[in-house]
């Protein structure tokens, strides 16, 4: 015999274990250092462009930056929409890119064209703003709080805190959130201020040049050399009242700031306000360096938080917002116990169907390929994540796969006779082929997951990676390890047992017997089976990707009166004292203001706005007992808050596990205002009509008033008053301007100057002074105030008007068919939505693109495993009878979805797309044994009985492997994993017990009795 490869392996068999056990120690290594997270790291496709333009009103704003920002954003490289909000005095521009876009690409030439740009805005606006991290997440949230402590003081500790957590290595940066920050304000009398040649803006000048710190130089002699300093900044609140403001031409008197003016520490208007669990607090988040193993850091960073707690003063309460190392440990933890049941069950498995040494040479295939693919993953840099880990559950029993079939290639060569070394080179021959091109076939079903495109491809992109990576570990280790291993371990049967027939084989072949007898009618049947499956297909509800697995939900609350941070408070804490009842609530902690730090990868990141808060809790909803689900709180939480809230609304909002936004959005786009609003309303109320819809809510504005101030031009002109002089007068009057910079103890603070105008009466009152002829003159002189309505936000979706029309959906209703149920209703009145078009933006346009991507995968895995396949069988038609396990798998798919009460789900897709290579694996087996039956020379008939009485068994242990591995996956509780390993253990399950019939039927009516002109394929090995 010729000594090849397998010959060289089994003979030097101590080194063949060696390298297995060197490859062991490096996947445990691997294991210890790969990166391990709770999701996957998603690169959204969104920009935030945000520019600040103090004092415009909401049109000019939209007039003047934003529609020039929108107009050059289209020229991105992949821009796909624009989404503009214009508020009073800022522009937020949202750009979305396409799927496919180059993104790093994208937002270099974004960054580009705003530079750009920035001299094209108005000499007010701030400098443009990007932030194109919108996934980045806090790794830890603590919040640092304590009646006992002011804020100032709980803003020190959290410093403290921060310059000791710095030192872990792995944390990249810090943010505190909640500050107060601190302001001298200086309120100027405007009735006292009238009685001078002094402005508002001449108090800012005054205040600016009298706090400057110029270097002065120095005096040298040519020996000696003595610096000079002035003294001339401010040191106290004293300092500035006595700041100089006027000095009087005529009589010299000084005028000080402190006679026409109070000045006060006061808290900036910006602030916003953190509590926990009722307590002021502070919110110290902190990042972690990518690429780290966030449980390793989380070690080290519960170590310093130990002993920075016992270094506290007492009374400060330090409590972990979210921490993400302890998920992250708690999650890969469960998903590995997930995956040591499923060996278990495949061991199981294999132990029942095998002889006591077979099963032990193919279950050691699991662990090491396991091991090798972490090797793998550390090289490639995949992550351990939970997509990660279930794609390592969901290849276990193809794992066993590969051994299986070469071991039992190897048992029937020894059982006939053949001298054991011969035995394995033989058998490892003649199964190498089958076995090769299965794993190729196993790779073209998922290759082409690679390539969906968005944030769904990249959510799930290392679930192909893993699989391929695994499955070809399989192949090397059932080539070069298992012919070793059954060299040692496998001996003959005995005649007892060789001759013995098991049921399951009594089974398939009197079920083939039927099969073979009555062709035509079981190919009848087949195809009626796949017509059924076609219409149970229609009754599964259709979801996109579920909600996240988290003990934590929360509310955002919206203020009716949209300028008082006050008011906002108060409805804030009508909703803390409501969530503050419920004994499933743990903690809570609400920012008022703005929204918290970002304390979940899929929320959105929220700005600051005074009429708005959020609110998040941590619950356990085995406290209560009355709860089985988040989604079911959330509901009765909704309920109390739309009875009970007075001043606001809230909604409870859960956490999303792929993509934020509500299920269900009807976009209305207009150029007409008027029919815009009559559209929104009239969609409004028809979906709120609609049974299952929850929160039903739109983004139109109600009018707000504001005083128009109508300048009498000619006389501001024949005054020497500029336009200028009224605008930036009022500006500081009203809004106030930064004069300075005061300096305390190391601090900065700036000096605002601002005035007592709280009335229409006291600002045309106000004495504007022209700079041109320094006359000054009253506002009401100059202007009439007239109060008129004007929306306070104008939205428009690319650079059209738009209001957005959102619900979120009740629990046991499906948004697809609410949606469809709006469109029908409609449809019916067309008139009342003339001068409007709509788009629809909710979990039905996600499906929609997201499946999309998927079908076209799975249409380029066929082309694959169809060219992979006609390659080996030198046949074009033979694929295709090996194909039909598909569509018989299909069946098993909708009815286990079905049974289980399981959605059809982009992973149930993704599930459907990977069982195509996993029941084509057993098609290839029986076909391949069919032809090598027919090149001996049996006649067709005899030839499919032949095969499906060999190859019963590998096909139905690698079949039964899978399917149990896939058992702990399944019994999991996971939205997210449940409808996948359904998919694939129902589909797998019926493809067995239907391709042993089906296909040798098939293959008898497509091919006569006859020479096999394919020729017999072997690898040299």
């Amino acid at each position: 015999m010729k000594k090849g490869l397998i010959y060289q392996v089994i003979h030097n068999r101590r080194f063949t274990l060696f390298f297995t056990f060197i490859a062991i120690l490096l996947g445990l290594y691997s294991y210890y250092v790969i990166p391990k997270q709770e999701s996957p790291n998603v690169n959204a496709p969104f920009a935030i462009i945000k520019t600040i333009y103090p004092g415009a009103e909401p049109a000019d704003v939209e007039k003047l930056v934003t529609k020039v920002i929108e107009d050059k954003t289209i020229e991105v490289t992949g821009y796909k929409t624009s989404t503009s909000y214009s508020r009073n005095s800022i522009s937020i521009v949202v750009l979305e890119l396409q799927n496919d876009a180059d993104v790093d690409k994208a937002w270099t030439d974004l960054r580009r064209y705003m530079n750009d740009l920035q001299s094209s805005l108005p000499s007010e606006c701030q400098k443009i703003e990007i932030d194109t991290e919108l996934a980045d997440t806090p790794g830890m949230i603590l919040s640092l709080s304590g009646d006992e402590y002011s804020y100032e003081q709980l803003s020190d500790f959290a410093d403290q805190y921060k310059n000791e957590l710095s030192k872990v290595d792995g944390i990249s940066r810090f943010k505190v959130s909640g500050v107060q920050e601190k302001e001298a304000q200086v309120e100027v009398n405007t009735a006292r201020m009238n009685q001078y040649a002094l402005s508002l803006e001449d108090i800012v000048n005054a205040l600016k040049i009298q706090n400057v710190d110029i270097p002065a130089g120095s005096l040298s002699n040519g020996t000696t050399k003595i610096n000079v300093s002035i003294p001339g900044s401010f040191d106290s609140l004293q300092d500035i009242e006595n700041c100089v403001v006027s000095v009087s031409r005529n009589t010299g008197a000084i005028l000080h700031l402190k006679d026409i003016a109070k000045v006060s520490w006061e808290l900036a208007d910006s602030t916003t306000r953190i509590r926990e669990n009722g307590h002021n607090a502070i919110l110290l988040s902190a990042f972690f360096s990518d690429n780290k193993n966030i449980v390793l850091i989380g070690h080290d960073v519960q170590t310093k938080l130990n002993q920075l707690k016992e270094q506290m003063p007492p009374g400060l309460e330090v409590y972990e917002v979210t921490y993400q190392p302890a998920n992250v440990d708690q999650s890969v933890t469960n998903f590995f116990k997930n995956l040591l049941e499923g060996i278990a069950l495949v061991l199981v498995v294999v132990f029942l169907g095998m002889g006591l040494k077979n099963a032990i040479v193919a279950s050691t295939a699991v662990p090491i390929s396991i091991l090798i693919a972490f090797c793998a993953m550390y090289l490639f840099k995949i992550r351990v994540h939970e997509i990660s880990i279930a794609a390592l559950i969901i290849s276990l029993g193809m794992l066993v796969d590969d051994a299986i079939v070469i071991i039992d290639s190897i048992q029937v060569q020894i059982d006939q006779g053949v001298e054991k070394m011969s035995a394995c080179i033989l058998g490892t021959k003649q199964a190498v082929l089958p076995v090769f091109t299965a794993t190729l076939t196993t790779g073209a079903a998922f290759a082409p997951m690679l390539f969906v495109p968005g944030p769904a491809g990249e959510f799930l992109h290392a679930l192909p990676e893993v699989v391929i990576l695994a499955v070809a570990a399989s192949f090397i280790v059932a080539i070069f390890v298992t012919p070793a291993l059954a060299y040692i371990f496998l001996d003959q049967l005995k005649p007892g047992k060789i001759h013995k027939r098991s049921p399951v084989k009594s089974f398939y072949l009197g079920f083939l017997a039927i099969g073979m007898k009555y062709k035509k009618m079981t190919l009848v049947l087949a195809m009626a089976l796949f017509a059924l499956t076609m219409l149970l297909a229609f009754k599964l509800p259709v979801m996109f990707f579920p909600k996240a697995d988290v003990n934590m939900f929360y509310i955002n609350i919206h203020a009716e009166t949209s300028a008082d941070l006050d008011n906002t408070d108060r409805v804030a804490q009508q909703v803390e004292k409501l969530v503050s009842a419920q004994k499933e609530v743990l903690a809570y902690t609400i920012s008022v203001g703005e929204g918290l730090p970002k304390f979940y990868l899929t929320v959105e990141k929220s700005s600051q706005s005074l009429d708005y808060a959020q609110v998040l809790l941590k619950v356990d909803l085995s406290k209560g007992g009355r709860f089985n689900s988040n989604q079911e709180m959330a509901v009765y939480m909704q309920a109390l808050l739309d009875k009970s809230l007075v001043g606001g609304t809230a909604r409870a909002e859960l956490l999303e596990k792929a993509f934020p936004g509500t299920p269900i959005g009807i976009q209305v786009n207009s150029s007409d205002q008027q029919a815009l609003t009559k559209g929104v309303n009239y969609i409004h109320d028809q979906l709120a009509a609609i049974p299952g819809t929850l929160n039903v809510d739109d983004d139109l504005d109600s009018a707000e008033y504001q005083f128009s101030v109508n300048v009498d031009n000619d006389k501001a002109s024949q005054l020497g008053i500029t336009k200028y002089d009224i605008e930036r007068q009022i500006n500081i009057a009203l809004k106030g301007a930064e004069a300075t910079i005061f300096r305390k103890a190391g601090n900065e603070y700036p000096v605002i100057v601002t005035s007592d105008i709280h009335s229409k009466e006291a600002l045309e009152n106000l004495a504007i002074k022209a700079s041109l002829s320094e006359q000054k003159a009253l506002l009401k002189q100059l202007a009439t105030l007239r109060l008129e309505a004007a929306i306070p936000t104008i939205r428009k979706y690319d650079r059209e008007l738009a209001v957005t029309v959102s619900s979120q959906v009740k629990p046991g209703y499906s948004a697809i068919t609410i949606e469809n149920n709006l469109k029908q209703i409609l449809a019916q009145h067309p008139d009342e939505l003339k001068g409007v078009t709509l788009s629809y933006k909710g979990e039905a346009k996600d499906i929609k693109d997201n499946f999309g991507d998927l079908g076209t995968a799975a249409l380029f895995a066929l082309l694959a495993i169809y060219l992979i396949l006609m390659l080996q069988f030198r046949s074009f038609l033979q694929p295709f009878v090996i194909f039909i396990t598909i569509p018989l798998s299909l069946f098993g798919v909708i009815i286990g979805l079905l049974t289980f009460g399981q959605p059809l789900s982009f992973t149930a897709m993704v599930g459907v797309v990977s069982l195509m290579g996993v029941v084509i694996k057993n098609a290839i087996l029986l076909i391949e044994f069919i032809n090598s039956a027919r090149q001996g020379g049996m006649s067709v008939t005899d030839a499919c009985f032949d095969a499906v009485g060999k190859r019963y068994r590998p096909i139905f242990l690698s079949a039964m492997t899978t399917v149990i591995g896939l058992v702990p996956l399944a019994l999991s509780g996971s939205d997210l994993f449940e409808p996948l390993s359904v998919a694939i253990m129902c589909g797998l399950t019926v493809s067995t017990l239907l391709t042993l019939v089906i296909i040798p039927v098939i293959y008898s009516l497509w091919f006569s009795d006859g020479t096999l002109t394919t020729e017999k394929n072997n690898l040299t090995i």
